[in-house]
């Protein structure tokens, strides 16, 4: 696609809409085309951490909806290879490294080990810098460098071969007499880059964006004149062929590389037999990073005895035996050039920071939340300030403090607005709290706009086609009202069809999922509503005790029955249901009285389906009382909820991801990133035989 459509595609999906199944080719497809202009074009047109919530929404989706295509980009191993270079196969899969921004991921990481090796003995591990350029492979016959490799996409890589050859520190001959793979990576040192950015500042030519993007080109250039005035340097890592059990240890395989006349991750290498004692290191580490005059982003962290490697195993992405944990943090100085003030669903005003652009952490920043106007006058923020900017892993970008030394006097302190932003209303504040919100919930532009958008979400009324552009379209026509006005849309189906990009196959794929929605499930609505402190967990126990309370003998309908009861439920009620305590209570009292006739009118538009009421305190309990568990993957008789219900009903508590607080997880095919996550903690996996056998299911 070109570049707009590409850029218009991502922004959609960047968007916080709810993404449907049926795009996941699309979605696919953006993320090969964005790999394509990093990769191959050395010219990404989007940041990497906008690359990476792309990525994450993929992997997230393909387990949410168990769909794995082979081709998908989740599929593969590292960046593609480009049609510019011949490709060849390494000798063996060149695997990528598990990451984690978490020091206590390092504990899961060897509690993985343990249950793997079954053993209390202690682990000795090695313990190294995480170089930040490109991964390539050498390979040597006869003592001679006949091959370099790009890592490509693990299998096989790009031959870069004369391009590497010119690099200083890489050995065109080694004491070693048979055929031999050496793996490391390609860096560029920080003096040489900023000399490179000077020059080409100087010729009028795009500057790199950061050092490891500058390495990948410069390696992948096709007059290698190019690639050796670039200042390149090399350092090994590994070795398979001596990685097979013929040497004892990795901290040996670092020293055979550097008897060969390689610079390698001896730089700053360490062993530890302690996992406390390897985490404190690696907090100090944190603090005080090592300077080695070029970029790193971590540690690598691997099991030093080999032997053990081919009893830990291997994914298909990486390597059991090591994991890299990411530095959680990085500064910058950046400028603010402004301070907007944000609107939210809720009506929550919050400040924004809009930056010059920084680069930071090899991402370009032009925004930071302030989080609230307490913050923005205790830091003492000005328009105009220049500002240390921290980015951590997968964390939004946040202003740590203001430089005071560089103010010139031109800066500007911001304040909070005594009326909302968008729709003028006097701004409040609940007592003992922090933030300032704007009360107009009715009509307030941006909070409507906000609830429709989760309306029509997946977790609520879970409307396919029905986009945030569509909402704030409809809305600026006026055929978009409130709740009940998406089920009159099909009266203007003319009108729809009249805008621009709207065709019949379109607008039928929408009036179609409309109609379908509304058959909706009683705790879905309860979501859609967007009640404030009502998530999908506290909407399921709602909807259960709102079903409870219809009396057996009533002839009404399940709208006019849940309406009555919703008119003379009290706080008491509401306290006495699982997950509601006294801010939920206030917050759903609040909710139905100010929105009656809004709750009203949805209603009478649906047919509303009533759970069947789940196992109360006073029923027995099973095996499965209380315990947190979580669901991935596809099951042959069972969709996902039904497993969800059926472990609710038997007094389990479901939970959408896993942590070490997770009892168990139930997977089954086509499981992901959360198998892996629970195999890493040691969390048991269930068979579905095993979650129905517990639960009870068969008595019911």
């Amino acid at each position: 696609m070109h570049t707009p459509t590409l850029l218009a595609a991502t922004a959609d999906f960047l968007s916080g809409r709810s993404v449907t199944p049926r795009e996941l080719p699309l979605l696919r497809q953006v993320i090969r085309e964005h790999d394509a202009y990093y990769y191959e074009h050395e010219a990404p047109i989007i940041s990497d951490a906008e690359y990476d919530q792309l990525y994450k929404l993929l992997v997230w989706l393909e387990d949410e909806y168990a769909d794995h295509a082979s081709d998908s980009p989740t599929a593969s191993v590292g960046q593609g290879v480009s049609e510019k270079f011949e490709k060849r196969a390494h000798l063996s899969p060149m695997l990528s490294l598990d990451n984690s921004y978490d020091p206590d991921d390092l504990h899961g990481f060897e509690t993985r080990i343990r249950n793997i090796l079954k053993t209390d003995e202690p682990i000795e591990y090695a313990l190294e810098l995480k170089l930040d350029g490109l991964g390539v492979s050498l390979r040597y016959e006869g003592g001679s460098l006949v091959r370099g490799l790009t890592r490509g996409n693990g299998t096989e890589g790009e031959d870069v071969t004369e391009n590497l050859c010119t690099i200083s520190n890489i050995p065109k001959r080694i004491p070693y007499s048979d055929t031999i793979e050496i793996r490391g990576e390609v860096i560029l040192p920080h003096d040489e880059f900023a000399r490179i950015n000077r020059e080409r500042a100087a010729l009028g030519e795009k500057l790199f964006a950061n050092p490891r993007n500058a390495a990948s080109g410069s390696v992948r250039q096709l007059d290698s004149a190019v690639t050796a005035g670039r200042g390149l340097r090399f350092y090994a890592y590994s070795c398979p062929i001596l990685e097979d059990g013929s040497i004892e240890r990795y901290s040996e395989v670092i020293e055979r590389l550097g008897s060969f006349g390689f610079e390698t991750t001896k730089i700053f290498f360490e062993t530890h037999s302690d996992i406390e004692q390897l985490i404190v290191r690696i907090a100090e580490l944190t603090t005080h990073r090592p300077a080695p005059g070029f970029d790193t982003d971590g540690m690598v962290v691997k099991m030093n005895r080999i032997a053990d490697w081919g009893r830990v195993g291997f994914t298909a992405h990486h390597p059991r035996y090591a994991i890299a944990y990411k530095f959680p943090a990085e500064l910058a100085r950046t400028r603010i050039a402004d301070i907007l003030h944000s609107v939210g669903r809720s009506g929550t005003v919050t400040p924004v920071a809009i930056l010059d652009a920084t680069a930071i952490g090899g991402v370009t920043v032009g925004r930071a939340t302030l989080h609230n106007y307490s913050e923005l006058a205790i830091k003492d923020i000005r328009i105009g300030d220049h500002a240390w900017l921290m980015r951590a892993g997968e964390v939004i970008p946040e202003i740590v403090s203001v430089i005071i030394d560089a103010r010139d006097g031109s800066e500007m302190p911001v304040h909070r607005p005594d009326t909302c932003p968008v729709c003028g209303t006097a701004l409040a504040q609940d007592e003992g709290k922090i933030a300032w919100y704007c009360p107009n919930r009715s009509s307030c532009p941006a909070q409507l706009q906000g609830g429709m958008e989760v309306f029509v979400g997946k977790h609520g009324m879970d409307i396919a086609w029905f986009w945030k552009k569509q909402i704030e379209l409809f809305r600026s026509l006026g055929i978009l009202t409130d709740f009940a006005s998406v089920y009159r849309l099909g009266d203007h189906r003319d009108t729809i069809l009249g805008l621009d990009g709207y065709r019949e196959k379109s607008v039928s794929n929408l009036l179609s999922a409309i109609e379908t929605s509304r058959h909706a499930k009683l705790e879905n609505i309860l979501v859609a509503l967007g009640i404030p402190s009502v998530g999908r967990r506290t909407a399921r126990s709602l909807a259960q005790y709102l079903t409870r309370q219809i009396p057996d003998d009533s002839h009404e309908s399940p709208q006019e029955s849940i309406l009555a009861i919703c008119n003379r439920i009290t706080h008491e009620d509401l306290e006495n249901i699982p997950d509601i305590g006294p801010i939920a209570s206030a917050n759903i009292l609040w909710y139905l009285q100010e929105n009656q006739d809004r709750i009203v009118a949805l209603f009478n538009v649906l047919d509303i389906r009533l759970p069947e009421t789940l196992k109360t305190n006073e029923d027995s309990e099973s095996p499965l009382t209380g315990k947190r568990f979580c669901v991935t993957g596809s099951f042959e008789g069972y969709s996902r909820d039904q497993l969800v219900e059926i472990g609710e009903r038997a007094g389990g508590i479901f939970v959408s991801s896993v942590s070490r607080e997770t009892d168990f997880l139930l997977a089954w095919e086509k499981a992901g990133s959360k198998l892996q996550k629970a195999t890493t903690l040691g969390i048991p996996v269930w068979t579905v035989e095993d979650f129905l056998k517990e639960s009870g299911k068969e008595s019911w």
